[in-house]
């Protein structure tokens, strides 16, 4: 029982990480693009056409930032360490992601991000890790 309810939780945490990564995303976007949620309705978003591309970008990159928050010690037990620890662990996990997403705009081209979107990346993420 014990640990199946830890294994939940840790699976719980990973998610929320990632959710947490996705939403500094999305707030980045809307921040310094207006202009997409004024016109951001539901069907809207439903309509949109997604390339297959664009999706196995997004797959790849979600899975490299559970890599590196892995790696980075965020899913181990800290209870007996200082809570600088956590938060130098945390502030490199969200500069290796950040980093990660740089990468991938310099391969892939994407139009979107700009420099000031990787800042506003940056701190969102910093803030909510």
């Amino acid at each position: 029982m014990n640990a199946a309810r830890r294994r939940f939780l840790l699976g719980s945490l990973k998610l929320f990480n990632l959710g947490l990564l996705v939403l500094s995303f999305v707030l980045a976007t809307v921040l310094l693009f207006p202009e997409f949620s004024k016109s951001a309705t539901l069907p809207a978003f439903l309509s949109m056409r997604v390339k297959l591309s664009n999706f196995a970008i997004f797959v790849v990159m979600l899975c490299v930032w559970h890599a590196i928050l892995s790696i980075c010690g965020l899913y181990q037990s800290k209870r007996l360490e200082m809570q600088i620890s956590l938060i130098i662990d945390s502030v490199k996990a969200t500069t290796l992601t950040t980093i990660f997403l740089v990468i991938v705009v310099k391969l892939f081209g994407v139009s979107i991000v700009t420099s000031s979107f990787i800042l506003l990346f940056c701190v969102c993420a910093k803030a909510r890790l």
